[in-house]
Protein backbone atom coordinates (compact mmCIF):
# COMPACT_ATOMS: atom_id res chain seq x y z
CA UNK A 1 0.00 0.00 0.00
CA UNK A 2 1.18 3.52 -0.56
CA UNK A 3 -0.01 7.05 -0.03
CA UNK A 4 1.54 9.22 -2.74
CA UNK A 5 4.64 7.03 -2.82
CA UNK A 6 4.96 6.76 0.95
CA UNK A 7 5.26 3.28 2.37
CA UNK A 8 2.70 2.29 4.96
CA UNK A 9 4.37 0.22 7.63
CA UNK A 10 1.65 -1.96 9.08
CA UNK A 11 2.73 -3.30 12.41
CA UNK A 12 2.41 -7.07 12.38
CA UNK A 13 2.07 -7.01 16.15
CA UNK A 14 -1.39 -5.52 15.77
CA UNK A 15 -2.86 -8.72 14.40
CA UNK A 16 -5.46 -6.61 12.60
CA UNK A 17 -6.15 -6.41 8.90
CA UNK A 18 -5.87 -2.94 7.40
CA UNK A 19 -9.64 -2.91 6.85
CA UNK A 20 -10.13 -2.74 10.64
CA UNK A 21 -8.78 0.81 10.55
CA UNK A 22 -11.45 3.29 9.56
CA UNK A 23 -8.95 5.61 7.88
CA UNK A 24 -9.47 8.47 5.49
CA UNK A 25 -6.09 8.29 3.79
CA UNK A 26 -6.81 11.34 1.63
CA UNK A 27 -7.30 13.46 4.74
CA UNK A 28 -4.20 11.92 6.32
CA UNK A 29 -2.16 12.64 3.19
CA UNK A 30 -3.03 16.35 3.49
CA UNK A 31 -1.32 16.37 6.90
CA UNK A 32 1.96 14.92 5.62
CA UNK A 33 4.82 17.37 5.19
CA UNK A 34 6.33 16.72 1.75
CA UNK A 35 9.52 18.63 2.47
CA UNK A 36 10.48 17.19 5.85
CA UNK A 37 13.93 15.63 5.89
CA UNK A 38 13.76 11.95 6.73
CA UNK A 39 9.99 11.93 6.38
CA UNK A 40 8.15 9.51 4.22
CA UNK A 41 7.24 6.43 6.21
CA UNK A 42 3.89 6.19 7.91
CA UNK A 43 3.44 3.92 10.91
CA UNK A 44 -0.13 2.68 11.30
CA UNK A 45 -0.87 1.35 14.77
CA UNK A 46 -3.34 1.24 17.64
CA UNK A 47 -2.93 3.63 20.56
CA UNK A 48 -4.26 1.59 23.48
CA UNK A 49 -1.67 2.10 26.21
CA UNK A 50 0.30 -1.09 25.56
CA UNK A 51 3.13 0.56 23.59
CA UNK A 52 5.92 2.32 25.48
CA UNK A 53 5.44 6.09 24.96
CA UNK A 54 9.14 6.40 24.11
CA UNK A 55 8.53 4.21 21.06
CA UNK A 56 6.05 6.79 19.68
CA UNK A 57 8.50 9.62 20.41
CA UNK A 58 11.30 7.69 18.72
CA UNK A 59 9.26 7.11 15.58
CA UNK A 60 8.39 10.81 15.31
CA UNK A 61 12.03 11.74 15.95
CA UNK A 62 12.97 9.52 12.97
CA UNK A 63 10.64 11.60 10.79
CA UNK A 64 7.84 9.07 10.58
CA UNK A 65 4.18 10.00 10.55
CA UNK A 66 2.00 8.20 13.08
CA UNK A 67 -1.50 7.22 11.98
CA UNK A 68 -3.07 5.86 15.15
CA UNK A 69 -6.43 4.23 15.75
CA UNK A 70 -7.32 5.27 19.30
CA UNK A 71 -8.74 2.55 21.55
CA UNK A 72 -9.78 4.43 24.69
CA UNK A 73 -9.52 8.00 25.98
CA UNK A 74 -7.24 9.93 23.63
CA UNK A 75 -6.18 12.49 26.24
CA UNK A 76 -5.20 9.85 28.79
CA UNK A 77 -3.44 7.62 26.25
CA UNK A 78 -1.48 10.42 24.56
CA UNK A 79 -0.56 12.37 27.71
CA UNK A 80 2.72 10.48 28.36
CA UNK A 81 4.19 11.48 24.98
CA UNK A 82 2.13 14.35 23.53
CA UNK A 83 4.39 17.17 24.75
CA UNK A 84 7.54 15.55 23.33
CA UNK A 85 5.87 14.82 19.99
CA UNK A 86 4.65 18.43 19.80
CA UNK A 87 8.17 19.70 20.54
CA UNK A 88 9.41 17.54 17.65
CA UNK A 89 6.94 19.27 15.33
CA UNK A 90 4.11 16.75 15.55
CA UNK A 91 0.48 17.79 15.54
Amino acid sequence: LSVSGRTLLIRAALGLPVSDFDLDLRAAEEQLDDGAAGAGDVTVAVLDGTTDPEEWVGLVAEGRTLLLAVDGDLNALAAPFAREVTELGGR
